[in-house]
C-alpha cells in the first residue's frame, strides 16, 4: 500500500483561518476497569482566547468520515495509520511521533481549504471540548 505524501496533496487553498498547535500525545486512563488511550491536545485562538481541546485518534477518524460524507466529490486527506499495539510505555515512540505529524498535516490541509475550513463541523472539532 502506497503512503500518501501530504506535502504533495493539491487542494484549493486560502489562508489558514485557524492556527492549530498539537501537543502530546499523552496517556489517559479513566479508571482501572477501562483500557487507556492516547490523547492529543489541540490549541487554537478564538477571539484572542486560547482554546484547548483533547482529541483521541478515533475523533480524527470520525471527523474525516463526516467530511467524506459531507463532500463526496472532494478528496479528504488520509490520516496516518493507527498502530493498535502501542502501549502507554511508548509515548516517545517513532510510531506516535509519525501519527502526531500525520494528524498535524491532516489538520493543516483541511484548515487551509476554502470550503472545508468554513465547515461548522471542523470549527466545532477544534474549539469545543468533547466528553470522553
Amino acid at each position: 500500500m502506497e503512503q500518501t505524501n501530504f506535502s504533495q496533496v493539491i487542494l484549493p487553498q486560502s489562508t489558514v483561518k485557524h492556527a492549530v498547535e498539537i501537543k502530546g500525545p499523552f496517556w489517559r486512563q479513566e479508571n482501572v476497569l477501562m483500557p487507556g488511550h492516547y490523547m492529543f491536545t489541540l490549541q487554537t485562538k478564538k477571539d484572542l482566547e486560547l482554546v484547548q481541546v483533547d482529541r483521541r485518534y478515533s475523533d480524527f477518524e470520525l471527523l474525516r468520515q463526516a467530511l467524506e460524507c459531507a463532500y463526496p466529490g472532494l478528496f479528504i486527506p488520509c490520516l496516518p495509520p493507527k498502530d493498535r499495539f502501542i502501549t502507554f510505555q511508548q509515548e516517545d515512540s517513532d510510531s506516535l511521533k509519525k501519527r502526531k505529524q500525520g494528524i498535524k498535516q491532516f489538520l493543516q490541509i483541511i484548515l487551509s481549504h476554502d470550503v472545508i475550513s468554513n465547515e461548522p463541523l471542523v470549527n466545532d472539532f477544534i474549539e469545543i471540548r468533547a466528553q470522553h
